[in-house]
């Protein structure tokens, strides 16, 4: 189980609007969950007490992606 602290940092490091965002990259990978919007939201705040692996490994791999792109978008203008 992750700790607080490091759920808050991963919690203060999504975009705006990330949890609808990991809710329809995990639909999309597996059909049959049925993980509500607010449960997302819930799972990624660091005062709930709610907690689930899938969500918050997702959370991170959406992150990781997201960071990615900003990355190769700041080369392209740079290059540009």
């Amino acid at each position: 189980m992750i700790n607080k602290k490091t759920l808050k940092k991963l919690y203060d490091k999504l975009p705006l609007g990330s949890a609808q965002v990991i809710l329809e990259r995990i639909i999309k990978k597996n059909p049959d969950l049925h993980f509500t919007l607010r449960y997302v939201q819930a799972v990624l705040n660091p005062e709930d007490k709610r907690y689930n692996t899938i969500i918050i490994e997702e959370a991170i791999q959406y992150l990781e992606d997201y960071n990615d792109r900003n990355d190769d978008l700041e080369k392209r203008i740079i290059q540009s």
